[in-house]
């Protein structure tokens, strides 16, 4: 049956493997977990052997977490012993005699502990201090929190490499890199923590006062407004022009649709009565397309030339937000005024 007897491994071992905490579950294994356990603990055992310690003790560690056994614990704190993880060992040493006192394994029990007090004087051990905490102030250990109630006790850590940082809400970080031998005692003071630098201060940008508005002198418009005027008849002559010329082209136009309706065209063939009114209905409607084209340049010409000239009426306009357009329909030609007074 597995896990029933403790071998004697007497060779030197040199590994880096990582520190992997053993807890005990709380819930029973399924038969897959203690399959896998088995396998995971039976190659931890040949690597051992093999003299792969840093790889065994991560199998042993995990074969413990899927089924929790005294044997597997024994095992787990004798391989980080090997691997000088001193710290470790003596608490899942520890832990198995606890384990094996409650299953009545007095054997187990009495060698674990006695495991335990050897390590004991090689342990090396921590004091972590704080000079002033300040308000929601966090401490850590490699990365794992350090209560407040162990702040300024000495615990018991693996050598090697270890990190302290502390930290709190506005305040500068701090972190101290350290290397601990086997069997030291080490103190670590960490100061007050510093404010943290704001950044800087937004820049304030001050915007000089626009200067008072200035009363503008009315201008003389260089006749601007006589031309405009001028625009303006030139554009109402054209209109009427086109409205005049427009109506005689749909007359003629008419006529020379009679004259064809009554026998004046056979199939495409038409007498020169008819071609002679058609001829008439388009030189009209070119002159009434010419007069009207006229009529909306200079109209649009004369209201530019009055709405934009230096005179106190076109101002007066301007401000009140009024445009002059052209009306052509069939009961008046001429100009109407468009806007808000």
């Amino acid at each position: 049956m597995r896990r029933l007897g403790f071998p004697r491994v007497s060779c030197v071992l040199v590994v880096t493997a990582l520190l992997v905490a053993t807890t005990r579950a709380t819930a029973e294994p399924t038969a897959q977990e203690r399959g896998l356990a088995d396998t995971l603990f039976r190659d931890a055992k040949a690597m051992v052997t093999a003299g792969n310690v840093g790889p065994a003790c991560l199998k042993f560690a995990e074969s413990q977490r899927l089924d929790p056994q005294v044997g597997t614990l024994l095992y787990l704190a004798t391989c980080h012993q090997q691997e000088g993880k001193t710290a470790s060992a003596w608490v899942e040493f520890n832990d198995a005699a606890h384990a094996a006192h409650a299953a009545g394994q007095a054997d187990r029990e009495t060698m674990a502990r006695s495991r335990a007090v050897a390590l004991e004087p090689k342990l090396s051990h921590l004091t972590v201090r704080i000079a002033k905490a300040v308000d929601a102030q966090a401490v850590k250990v490699d990365g794992l929190p350090l209560n407040t109630s162990a702040w300024g006790a000495s615990f018991p850590v693996d050598p090697g490499k270890h990190v302290v940082e502390a930290s709190a809400p506005a305040r500068t970080s701090w972190r101290k890199d350290m290397v601990l031998d086997a069997g030291s005692q080490t103190v670590i003071d960490i100061p007050e923590l510093a404010p943290a630098d704001p950044g800087p201060k937004p820049a304030i940008v001050v915007l000089p006062s626009p200067a008072p508005e200035q009363p503008v002198a009315p201008q003389d418009d260089g006749g601007r407004r006589t031309f405009g005027f001028v625009a303006l008849g030139i554009g109402g002559a054209g209109l009427v022009t086109g409205s005049i010329f427009g109506v005689l082209a749909l007359d003629a136009k008419n006529q020379a649709a009679k004259l064809g309706d009554g026998g004046g065209c056979v199939g495409n063939r038409c007498t020169q009565a008819v071609l002679d009114k058609e001829g008439n209905a388009r030189t009209m409607g070119w002159v009434s397309t010419a007069g009207f084209g006229l009529g909306v340049v200079g109209a649009g010409v004369g209201a530019w030339l009055l709405l934009t000239s230096g005179g106190k009426e076109p101002a007066k306009a301007a401000r009140s937000g009024v445009s002059f357009a052209p009306v052509v329909n069939a009961h008046d030609v001429g100009m109407t005024a468009v806007g808000s007074f």
